[in-house]
């Protein structure tokens, strides 16, 4: 794996987005820190392939709660500087290379930031990971070089070692929360073309979050609704990138087409995916968005039910296929169809999560407390299970990349691409039964970044 290309990749966990803060306060995120890394193809003799990388970074951010739910005050302070370098040797002196980086202009902050609250009363969930991805740093040799970063990249963990990156649930009163990292280790970086790659990493950083806290107001939600919309709000924004390569799969593969017959058959296996794959994402976008919109139903005496998976469609014979095309359309089919089922069971948990949220708000309507809780009971259970098949998911997602990225297929949208699928999907949802608000809500997530599949498939 080179520099650019791990700059590029996200790891399969994710934390989740979107800023919110406690309603009539404040909270500021400062998230500074340095990290360094070093990959080594082959240990017996480093010399033969190494990539280094340095970054250091500041983050601080402010936000603040809206009527509608919360909101980052004004634009973050946000600073990277860092190189990255490659060495080979003779005769792959050609892949030598040394880029600076900088931060990123233009990143999307409202919908993805490396240091992020999502709040509700008295309660905050925190998050935070080292923004050294393609995301928010760009190299000085833009994004084809073996030293590039690509737009786009994600929300990563560490490149290897000890995670910097975490998730934790705390109370406002307990404000300010700190964390100092002093860490170093080792790991193995997966899933790369070459295959396994030794990694050693080292960091030092620290996050702070202080603000209001004794300014949170009462608790406007129960626990499992709470706790389903931040579920949603991550949800979302990773189906939204996640989905478009599939929904417009037509004209997307077809550059595969002239790659020969490993390109042909991999655009083969697709197409008949792609579609019932873009329908479970467009559902799952539909209901993840009701979840934050929240419209009460009345019918709150009722409890929602997972409902089972379509069937999967028919899929070309391998046997056509010979040779890398045909190693490729073997193992490229089943992890298809995993991807494909794990996406409908995510898609049919959160129908179930968004018809039960929508109840429970009914329930707290009509002032019906044990309905509320039945509800928030069941609510409860379907939260758990979204998080657990939303990493499956993910997991299937990585194991389609694995497939894939040995053949060195782009499975990849321009910007112009990107916006194309975007106005496709805009209209598929809309049509799905979308409301307004829904709508509104989508569209201000979506960006016209180029889309890499494989890497928003790990999400």
């Amino acid at each position: 794996m080179v520099t650019g290309c791990l700059l590029a990749a996200p790891a399969a966990a994710s934390p989740p987005a979107r800023a919110h803060s406690a309603q009539g306060g404040v909270i500021t995120a400062d998230w500074n820190g340095s990290l360094d890394w070093t990959e080594v193809y082959d240990p017996s003799n480093p010399a033969i392939l190494m990539n280094t990388g340095s970054v250091t970074w500041q983050y601080s951010a402010t936000y603040r709660d809206t009527a509608s739910g919360g909101m980052l005050v004004g634009q973050p302070k946000y600073s990277l500087s860092g190189t990255l370098t490659q060495t080979a040797a003779p005769p792959n002196q050609g892949l030598d290379c040394t880029a600076t980086l900088s931060a990123r202009p233009g990143a999307q902050w409202s919908t993805d930031a490396p240091a992020r609250v999502v709040t509700e009363g008295t309660r905050a969930l925190l998050s935070w990971f080292p923004p050294w991805t393609g995301e928010w740093a760009q190299s000085s040799l833009g994004a084809a070089n073996q030293c590039g970063t690509v737009p786009n990249g994600g929300s990563p963990g560490s490149p290897c070692g000890p995670d910097i990156n975490k998730l934790i649930e705390v109370q406002m009163s307990a404000l300010p929360y700190r964390q100092n990292y002093a860490v170093s280790g080792t790991g193995t970086v997966t899933g790369t073309p070459s295959g396994p790659v030794n990694c050693w990493m080292s960091a030092s950083a620290e996050v702070v979050f202080s603000g209001d806290g004794a300014l949170g107001h009462p608790i406007g939600s129960t626990p499992g609704r709470w706790r389903a919309k931040a579920l949603a709000a991550v949800g979302l924004q990773d189906t939204l990138q996640q989905m478009l390569y599939p929904c417009i799969a037509a004209s997307a593969t077809a550059p595969l087409i002239a790659l020969g017959p490993p390109g042909q058959i991999a655009a083969l296996v697709i197409g008949p995916i792609a579609g019932p794959l873009c329908l479970a994402y467009v559902k799952t976008v539909n209901a993840l968005a009701n979840v934050l919109a929240d419209p009460p139903l009345r019918s709150y005496r009722l409890i929602a039910r997972v409902r089972p998976a379509r069937a999967g469609p028919t899929l070309p014979s391998c046997s056509q296929a010979s040779g890398p095309a045909g190693t490729l359309c073997a193992a490229l089919e089943p992890a298809l169809r995993k991807l494909l089922s794990a996406a409908q069971r995510t898609e049919a948990v959160a129908a179930a999560m968004s018809t039960t949220v929508a109840r429970e708000s009914g329930a707290a309507s009509a002032h019906n407390a044990a309905a509320v809780k039945q509800q928030d009971a069941a609510l409860s259970g379907l939260d758990k299970k979204f998080a657990a098949d939303a990493a499956a998911q993910a997991a299937a997602g990585t194991a389609v990349g694995a497939v894939v990225s040995p053949a060195a297929l782009p499975l990849t949208l321009t910007s112009t691409q990107a916006a194309s699928a975007q106005t496709t999907v805009l209209a598929a949802v809309r049509k799905a039964g979308a409301s307004a608000k829904q709508l509104a809500l989508i569209r201000g997530l979506l960006s016209a970044a180029p889309n890499n599949w494989l890497s928003a498939l790990t999400l």
